[in-house]
């Protein structure tokens, strides 16, 4: 039997309205679980990304406190007593001037008690009332967190025991900005692929359910692999700039070293012990492959003597970081160049990478 015909419109209306719902329901849910998934993803990679960046974070605070520790240990080799080091505000300037992450420089004694302390006036901080100082007779550095800081500690020793240690404070909102920069891009990212994926799901989901093909399982791995592949990028971007960071901030800091050459226009010929800064450096950091004094064009001094007198020459093997000094007393542009190889930058962020992989 037939309905009436003012009844059969009302039933087609009310059709077409449960179908519209049903399609907005289907499109809102695709539109929660993408973005959810998508989120999931990208706070593994977040937090993966934050354990890994420290770890490059605290390589570079201690190849910096390395240097000053050798520059102590140099002077307390000789048996004097830790506080009657001089220079010590010259010495830690050189490291808060040329590396911004580094807030404050503190040295202790064996006892704990502060000897000298050296705070960032760009940036000043507060430091802790109590910092936890590291078992002395291990001559490992140790990093912790304090507070709102990362701290690295470095033993001190004499020829016959320890007596104190030096302190690296850095904040650690510099490298949660960082991290948040990197990231923040991806979030925008997430939704439109969410909001893509769920438009996909409204027009195209009646012929994606006739097909044989699986289209809406197709659609959704495309959008997922495009998501991961951003989040791979990103870290791969941060761990190769966590990786060179080191050898940077070292050439920074030989540059602020160096920089009284320029500044007082010094002749290299009159200055003792450059050779040795520059083997200093290179020993205490192995991977530096190179370092030199460039003054023109001409290699002055360099950690292998038979580069001295030569035109310098980049290696494409490896990451060149040259830092400019300024104009030498012979009017020739005089700059400090430091490198190392890029494989070691390569396997760094490889191994790091591997890592998000297993959770992925």
């Amino acid at each position: 039997m037939n309905a009436p015909p003012a009844i059969a419109p009302k039933v087609a209306e009310g059709a077409a309205t449960g179908r519209t719902g049903r399609r907005l329901a289907d499109v809102m849910t695709m539109l929660l679980v993408t973005g959810l998934s998508l989120l999931l993803l990208v706070y593994v990679g977040f937090g993966e990304a934050k354990r890994t960046y420290i770890e490059f974070h605290a390589q570079k605070l201690i190849a910096q406190g390395r240097i000053i520790e050798n520059t102590l240990a140099a002077f307390l080799r000789n048996g004097l007593p830790i506080r009657q080091f001089a220079g010590f505000s010259t010495l830690a300037d050189q490291f808060l001037e040329s590396d911004d992450d580094i807030s404050a420089i503190v040295v202790y004694d064996q006892n704990g008690r502060e000897v000298f302390r050296r705070i960032d006036q760009k940036q000043p901080i507060e430091l802790p009332a109590s910092v936890i100082l590291p078992d002395l007779n291990v001559r490992e550095p140790v990093m912790q967190r304090a507070g709102p800081l990362y701290q690295v500690t470095l033993p001190l020793h004499s020829k016959f025991e320890a007596v104190g240690s030096v302190a690296i404070f850095s904040e650690t909102r510099m490298i949660d900005d960082r991290l948040e920069a990197a990231f923040r891009p991806l979030l925008y990212l997430v939704g439109v692929m969410s909001m893509l994926f769920a438009g996909f799901v409204a027009f195209a989901a009646g012929h994606a359910y006739r097909s044989r093909v699986p289209w809406l399982q197709i659609a959704y791995g495309v959008t997922f692999l495009l998501a991961s592949a951003a989040v791979v990028a990103t870290l791969v971007a941060l761990y190769s700039e966590g990786a060179q960071g080191r050898v940077r901030a070292l050439a920074n800091t030989l540059g602020q070293r160096l920089n009284d050459i320029s500044a007082f226009a010094l002749d290299l010929q009159s200055i003792d012990g450059l050779d040795r800064t520059l083997a200093e450096v290179r020993r205490l950091n192995p991977d530096i492959k190179e370092a030199g004094l460039i003054l023109g064009d001409q290699v002055r001094l360099h950690t292998a003597p038979g580069r001295v007198g030569k035109p310098w020459q980049s290696d494409p093997a490896t990451f060149e970081y040259v830092v400019d000094l300024g104009v030498s007393e012979q009017g020739k542009a005089l700059s400090v160049a430091v490198s190392t190889p890029k494989e070691i930058v390569y396997r760094a962020v490889f191994r790091s990478v591997k890592n998000f992989a297993a959770l992925f």
